[in-house]
């Protein structure tokens, strides 16, 4: 009768149920494990002791730093558990508290809806962050752009301008100090014969003219400026974007103007286009500009002195030097105008290339093969400078920027050919290397001769208008070691200006005195034949001409 209540009382027991004292029972085997475990930790403790007094202090040391290693790694292990733990208790938390807003009062859980209202993107920015005036947005300013581009690009031109909404007209200076009108001209010229200088009435078939009463000194240099015909705007730096939008349309413009401004400049010399080499697979044929009576006479080159033109690099043609200046500031201090009116007052030959025509990757190759063109009649033979019937063959260079280097490398192989009538080089703002004439004596006399002048850029710092010029101008630079290791002992002077593509307008008046200089010898001693009247600004010996235009 006892047993039972035991074995209840112990079955309970297994179950974890608590027993009564009396009533628990020591198990042998639980007693024999504990004894033996107790022993074999007393026997890893002694052994312990024994093996790490027994090591050397060497090993010892070693032994410390491994347990405390096992310690720090531990820790970190805790540690990132402890971190863990955090985690996913603060979701947890974060999860039940959502469940507990979204749920109403019955458990109930409600779906989030969304605004139907969505907030409108941001429009994008049209190319310049400018758009054309009168489009509101920039949708209206990308159709109107494109409809302006397809009509500049039908035709060519003033007629380009023209269905385009743009003209030149010609802006006659204004210097008296009570008009409230601005001085749009760039530069103000001593007093000249009252001869009226027959470029002038060249360029008003061409333009526009702004109506003046002005009779003053400067009547003889107009000023042809760029104005949009429904506002009636005058193109200007600040207000381009407004007109003539960025990218295809400025480039559509750009090729008008310049196309206008050759037209300008051919009836102003008397000139004409002669092809060069056919189109190929390019769009356009190689030509250049040239006078008249060089293709009517073989041999006008031979008997009057000639002048070669070239211009620089990038996307600018024969006769031009800047496609901004042109559009914003002017046809003159833009292009070769200023240049080509004087050379016919000199009765001078023109030549102008057109080295940019197929890209100026290809400038070298379109520079030769247009140079082997004109002066075919040249490089068929060589001849002393003074050997009669050739003796008049005088040719006199204006370089500019890249096409200095490339007239330098022409003229590596054809020296014999040119060297002896070379007169005067100017070279504006040039890129040639003398170091490239190393092998050829001739050349390289030439460019360090009094024969040459380089014309710099100024690095003034100079808070005027770029329009306007630096004191500095036609001064004579000291060069140092650097510069004539590349350009020799060149005479270099300051080009009154900042602007790479401005040189030729400021410094054209000192370019023209180092070309009569040299003109002289082929209309002999007398001056006076030299022109009809004197450039602009070069009024006497005194100097007495503002150089500051």
């Amino acid at each position: 009768t006892n047993t039972k209540p035991k074995q209840i009382r112990r079955s309970c027991g297994s179950r974890k149920m608590e027993v009564a004292p009396g009533d628990r029972e020591e198990d042998p085997t639980s007693a024999d494990v504990s004894a033996s475990g107790e022993q074999e930790k007393s026997r890893r403790e002694s052994t312990t002791s024994v093996s790490s007094s027994s090591l050397s202090p060497r090993r010892r040391l070693s032994l410390k730093k491994v347990r405390r290693g096992s310690h720090r790694i531990a820790n970190r292990v805790s540690l990132a558990k402890h971190k863990a733990g955090s985690v996913i208790e603060n979701f947890f938390h974060i999860f039940s508290h959502r469940r507990h807003h979204d749920n109403d009062g019955h458990g109930h859980r409600h779906k989030q809806h969304k605004p139907t209202e969505t907030v409108k993107s941001q429009p994008t920015r049209v190319r310049g962050g400018v758009r054309l005036r009168g489009c509101s947005t920039d949708d209206e300013h990308r159709s109107k752009t494109r409809e302006l581009v397809l009509i500049l690009l039908s035709s060519k031109g003033e007629d380009a301008l023209l269905a385009a909404g743009f003209e030149y007209r010609t802006i006659l200076p204004i210097t008296d100090a009570k008009s409230d009108a601005p001085d749009l001209h760039l530069e103000a010229e001593d007093e000249i014969e009252e001869e009226r200088d027959p470029a002038e009435s060249a360029v008003n078939d061409h333009d526009s003219s702004e109506s003046s009463d002005y009779d003053g000194p400067e009547r003889h240099l107009p000023s042809a400026r760029l104005f949009h015909l429904e506002s009636d705007t005058m193109i200007v730096l600040e207000n381009r974007k407004e007109f003539i939008a960025d990218g295809d349309m400025y480039d559509a413009v750009a090729q008008a103007c310049q196309e206008y401004a050759q037209g300008v400049m051919m009836d102003v010399g008397d000139l004409e286009w002669v092809d060069v080499s056919e189109a190929g697979n390019n769009a356009e044929p190689i030509r250049a500009i040239v006078s008249k009576a060089i293709n009517t006479d073989e041999e006008a080159i031979d008997k009057t002195p000639t002048l070669l033109i070239a211009t620089g690099n990038g996307k600018v043609r024969a006769g031009i030097f800047s496609r901004q200046h042109l559009i914003c500031n002017g046809m003159e201090c833009s292009t070769a105008l200023p240049i080509v009116r004087e050379a016919c007052r000199r009765k001078m030959n023109v030549i102008m290339l057109d080295p940019n025509v197929h890209g100026d990757r290809l400038g070298m190759v379109t520079f030769q093969k247009s140079m082997e063109k004109v002066f075919k009649s040249w490089e068929v033979e060589s001849c002393p400078a003074d050997s009669p019937p050739l003796g008049k063959r005088d040719l006199f260079v204006l370089s500019h920027s890249q096409s200095g280097a490339q007239f330098a490398g022409y003229l590596l192989d054809k020296s014999k050919y040119y060297v002896p009538h070379i007169r005067a080089i100017a070279f504006t703002d040039s890129t040639h290397n003398i170091r490239w004439a190393r092998e050829d004596r001739d050349l390289l006399q030439l460019l360090e001769s009094e024969k040459s002048v380089y014309f710099k850029v100024s690095k003034e710092i100079s808070e005027e208008s770029p329009l306007a010029p630096l004191d500095s101008l036609g001064t004579e630079i000291d060069t140092d070691e650097q510069w004539q290791d590349r350009f020799g002992q060149i005479k270099t002077k300051c080009a009154g200006t900042t602007e790479h593509s401005l040189t030729n307008w400021f410094a054209r008046n000192h370019i023209w005195d180092h070309f009569d200089n040299f003109l002289k010898r082929s209309f002999g001693d007398s001056s006076d034949d030299i022109h009809d009247g004197n450039h602009d600004g070069n009024v006497d010996a005194n100097e007495t001409r503002d150089d500051k235009s």
